[in-house]
């Protein structure tokens, strides 16, 4: 069994919120309606249904075998223009294509219907996948992203793209001792997996959101790809992360309004909302004043920086359309209009119920730097 240090993974949790909140300029709440993240990673759910249509599997009959029908479309699928999982191009000669293999085959017609057979039979389970796996292997010899996305087409719920160089940084950054460079193998393969299934679980349990498996292929792959890629790290200057064990749990959880951090703000506010007596607290967010993005480590759990919020308001204020002034009463953006404050059922005399000496400082900073005046 793999050990993933869960510490080390939590840092670098921290960073990727800090690294996509300032690619994106706005909050993250979720994979799939961030734009930075669809522009860069949304490629691959179109790739797979480009080819998953391609391929058009279900069409295919048994007595196609040997015709070369179905490794056309093999190869079809995989040669696409937008394809950047596997080194396709014919840049250095055919032989450097990774799946250039299946180019032999056509001149072999006992191996050709093999093949086919094999892959009628691997599309439609009617073959076990490890035998179809070490069956490509001995065919096509041990391209592992080629290997790997054959599997990822057929079912990206199950399998997944590989980049040997780019995720065994990965695996080194997270202190994972598992390498895939040089390894191909069903095993190995399987062992990969389970790694990105285990960082799936990790940001399903951290996130309000559900995260799929290729969203924990591109949490990794823009951590391994882009960030170590970024030279401007400002978006880190107040992300300290020599912190202690006790706080970096604590820290991460006030990121996303779980935890210790939540508690206190239940507590502090006597489990109701900051600006009203509603009390449900199933519908009440935990808000912070400062935004976490631009929270050194004490102001991120710090609780006399946050606000129990219905989502409304907590929609509003953190994005700057309301926010509060030192005795607490709301104060409105010029942007907002009567019919936005009636459909968001805004109240103009509603204030925060107490406001502290250090509560001034960071309503003083959100209006500086977040209100829209």
């Amino acid at each position: 069994m793999i050990q993933i240090d869960k510490d080390i993974l939590s840092q670098v949790f921290r960073k990727f919120i800090a690294f996509i909140e300032m690619k994106s300029g706005m909050k993250f709440t979720d994979f799939d309606s961030n734009p930075y993240i669809y522009q860069n990673e949304n490629y691959k759910t179109e790739l797979r249904s480009s080819a998953f249509k391609i391929l058009s599997f279900l069409s295919w009959s048994k007595n196609i075998f040997g015709k070369g029908i179905i490794l056309d479309t093999i190869i079809k699928s995989i040669e696409q223009q937008q394809n950047n999982l596997l080194i396709w191009q014919d840049r250095y000669g055919p032989n450097t294509k990774e799946h250039h293999g299946l180019y032999d085959l056509k001149n072999n017609k006992k191996e050709l219907y093999i093949f086919e057979e094999n892959t009628y039979n691997f599309f439609h389970n009617q073959i076990d996948d490890k035998l179809y796996f070490d069956y490509l292997v001995e065919k096509v010899g041990k391209k592992y992203s080629f290997l790997a996305y054959i599997f990822f087409i057929k079912n990206p719920q199950m399998y997944l793209p590989i980049s040997t160089s780019n995720f065994d940084k990965l695996f080194e950054d997270l202190n994972i001792d598992f390498i895939t460079s040089k390894k191909c193998s069903w095993e190995n393969y399987n062992e990969y997996l389970d790694i990105i299934k285990y960082i799936q679980v990790f940001l399903n349990e951290n996130l309000f959101c559900d995260i799929s498996f290729l969203d924990a292929h591109s949490f990794c792959w823009i951590i391994t790809s882009q960030m170590r890629k970024e030279k401007n790290i400002e978006y880190l200057q107040d992300y300290n992360m020599d912190f202690s064990e006790k706080d970096k749990d604590s820290i991460i959880k006030a990121r996303i309004g779980q935890g210790k951090y939540r508690t206190k703000l239940i507590n502090k506010w006597n489990k109701s909302s900051s600006i009203s007596n509603y009390s449900n607290l199933h519908f009440l967010i935990a808000s912070h004043i400062k935004p976490w993005k631009n929270c050194n480590n004490i102001e991120a759990i710090d609780p006399e920086n946050g606000l129990l919020l219905t989502p409304n308001y907590d929609f509003l204020f953190d994005n700057g359309y309301i926010t509060f002034s030192d005795t607490g009463k709301i104060i409105l953006s010029s942007e907002l209009v009567e019919s936005d404050l009636s459909e968001f059922h805004i109240d103009k005399n509603i204030k925060i119920l107490r406001v502290s000496e250090k509560m001034k400082e960071y309503l003083q900073y959100h209006y500086l730097n977040i209100f829209r005046k």
